[in-house]
Formats: C-alpha cells, structure tokens, sequence
C-alpha cells in the first residue's frame, strides 16, 4: 500500500523550508534589540551576552535591575526555585504569587504537560515521526528551560510572562496525540488515540466556556469591564476624545494643548495614562520603572546628562504625582532653583516647564522654588465626573 503520508525530516528540503519562517522572524526580532540596546535579548539573558563580549549602549542597563538572585547561596536558590514551580503547576497562594495568579495557567498546564511527555515519548521512533512532531519536542523543551530560568532569576515573577508557553504547549499537546497511531486506520492504537482526544476536548470545553466570558468581561488588573456598552456610537473607540476628556478632568487640558505632535515631553505621572499626551511623550517611569534605568536619576548630573541625550524639552508634572515621589520632587526643585526649568506654567495643580540645561540661576532660586511649591498640587485632581 502506498505511504499517503511520506515523512518530513527537519533536515530535509521541506523541513528546512518550515523552520525557515520563524527563523527569520526571531533573527529579525533579536536584530533590532541589538540595534537598540546592543545584545540581542534582555532581560535575564543579557548578562550572559555581556559576558560574552557585547556592550549595551546608553542609557539602557540590565545588571541588577531585574532582581538577580546573586544575594543568596546555592541552597537558597535552589529551595527558591523549588517552591515557585511547585505552585506554579499547583496552587499559586502564597506572597510570592501575588502576580502569578491573576494570569495563572491553572492545573490543566500541569495536566497538559504530562500528556505532552507521554505522547513526546511514545511517537519516538516510530512512523508517525515527522517534522512537525520533532519541531515540538525541541520547542516546548527550549521554552519550559526558558521559564524555569525567568523563575530562576527574577525577583517579582508575573503570570503574564508564561502564556506563550501556555498556549503553545496546548496546541502542541493535542496535536501530538495525533501521532499517536491516529494515522493506522481503524487499529487499536488509533481508536484509543480518538478517543483520548475526544475526552480531552470535552475536559477543555468548560474551560473554554468560562475563559471566553471572563476575557470580554475583565481585564488583566483586575478592573470589571473596559468600556461602557453606546447603542450609539462612531463604529470604533474614539481614544484621543476619551484622553481629551480625561484631561480634562483633570484640568491639564491647556497645558497639553501647548506641546506640538513633535514636543519631546517627559512626563511625571501615572503611567500609563501619562503617555496620553498629544506629543512626543516619554514618563518618568520609561526612565526610572522596572524597564528602565534608575541610576539615570542617582544624581542630578546623570539625569540632566540623559535629558540632553533624550534631547527632551518640557516636563509635564500632573497633579499630586510629586507626592508619592520624593525622588522626583527633589530633582525638579533643583533644577528650578539652578536654572534648567524656565516658563513654568500651572493649571489646577498640574505644572510644564520648558528644560533650559545651562542656563544661569534664576535670581532668587530660593523664590523660584517656593513659587512652585505654593503653585503646584501635592494632590491628585479627581477623575470622577459630577453626577
């Protein structure tokens, strides 16, 4: 009888020909990382390429800012690692987990990932091996050694970082089943592969049911709904009005009018609704957060030094930010009182200033600086609208 279903190695022309696609699309991707920022992959991986010989350009760094575990011993780190994963394929409750379980696989992952290894082992070596059934027994692999060392290293771990894992590994998993004699006709390897499949999909179904709902409905912080249900409406979210009436709210809407689409702005306040201003607008927490660089801000040299890089123009600081923000507030009030913000204007608390680095001292900096402290809100302006 003839093979209907001729096998498909990776190094043959067919296989070399599928692996090419996402080849490119991953060179193409660690390309422009390494434009930027001067190693091919961040994160946790970059340490490894500075090793190696590669330099991360100004003003991005990674060494410590991640969280490594370089303060605890081997013991530690193991015990650290053991414990995560534990609840992670288990039950995510303790502290640790608090950014795991928002975005948690549950334990059809764990479950999952048992059928996957039972189906890897069982299609080895045998005629249902092809291309596609080897790609997956080297991907699945490379991505679980990639999460357990993101679980490994990093300080804070979030749910969020495995659904690629997630989601490959159930398509990878039914898939496989497949191969697991599903291509013999009617023997009783295949009926059994049928049937298991079939049972799988039935245990996925109320996942499914639950999942599809709870998506539309909520959202990754845990807010109940985005946006309220219009019968009338433009046929799509209006942003810019939406960010229009927000500033409104809170009463920044003058001062956003006064930046150009091509006003480099940095702008101190909740991110990322920060970023909703109309210009070229980088926050305070790009430069400072958990993706950014906090020595930028250790001295005010450093600072000044990356807002002359940046080739920033205005600050944009809105109202009752500055107050959670020691930080933040003490480098403002030294460059107001050195010079390097000019034509501060406010409106309901909120403040923008033009960055004037290397420009001579105000004539009272003492004056300039209570002016600012008389005129800008240490409290938030309220976004709820009258009823």
């Amino acid at each position: 009888m003839p093979d209907n279903n001729p096998k498909v190695y990776p190094w043959t022309s067919q296989g070399m020909l599928m692996l090419l696609l996402p080849a490119g699309a991953v060179t193409g991707l660690w390309y422009r990382t390494f434009l930027l920022t001067g190693v091919p992959v961040t994160s946790i991986f970059a340490g490894f390429f500075e090793r190696v010989g590669f330099a991360v350009k100004y003003p991005y760094t990674f060494t410590h800012v991640i969280g490594d575990p370089s303060a605890l011993d081997t013991g530690q780190k193991l015990s650290r690692l053991g414990s995560r994963l534990w609840e992670m394929l288990l039950a995510p409750v303790s502290e640790d987990m608090d950014h795991v379980i928002i975005a948690w696989g549950s334990g059809l992952i764990t479950f999952l990932l048992f059928v996957w290894a039972a189906a890897a082992w069982k299609a080895v070596g045998t005629e249902t091996e092809r291309a596609l059934n080897f790609f997956d027994r080297m991907l699945i692999p490379a991505l679980a050694l990639g999460c357990v060392a993101s679980i490994y290293t990093l300080s804070q771990v979030d749910g969020n970082y495995f659904i690629l894992f997630y989601a490959l590994l159930i398509v990878s998993a039914l898939r496989m089943l497949d191969f697991g004699g599903g291509e013999t006709g009617g023997s009783g390897s295949g009926m059994r592969a049928s049937l298991l499949r079939r049972k799988l999909y039935i245990l996925l179904a109320p996942f499914l049911i639950c999942s599809v709902p709870l998506t539309c409905a909520t959202c990754w912080a845990g807010n109940p709904g985005f946006t309220q249900i219009k019968i009338k409406h433009k046929g799509y979210y209006d942003h810019r009005a939406e960010a229009a009436r927000r500033r409104i709210l809170q009463g920044s809407s003058q001062l956003a009018l006064s930046f150009s689409p091509r006003t480099r702005v940095l702008a101190f306040g909740k991110h990322p609704q920060a970023l909703d201003l109309p210009c070229s607008v980088q926050s305070y927490y790009d430069v400072t957060g958990s993706g950014g660089n906090v020595y930028l801000v250790k001295k005010l040299a450093y600072f000044e030094e990356f807002l002359r890089y940046a080739g920033t123009e205005y600050f944009f600081v809105e109202a009752g930010y500055l107050a959670g923000q020691p930080r933040a507030l003490q480098i403002i009030e030294d460059m107001i009182a050195e010079g390097s913000l000019r034509d501060i204007r406010y409106e309901w608390g909120n403040m923008a200033a033009r960055v004037t680095l290397g420009e001579p001292a105000p004539a009272d900096p003492l004056l300039a600086v209570a002016q600012f402290r008389e005129h800008y809100s240490m409290l938030e302006n309220s976004l709820k609208e009258a009823d």
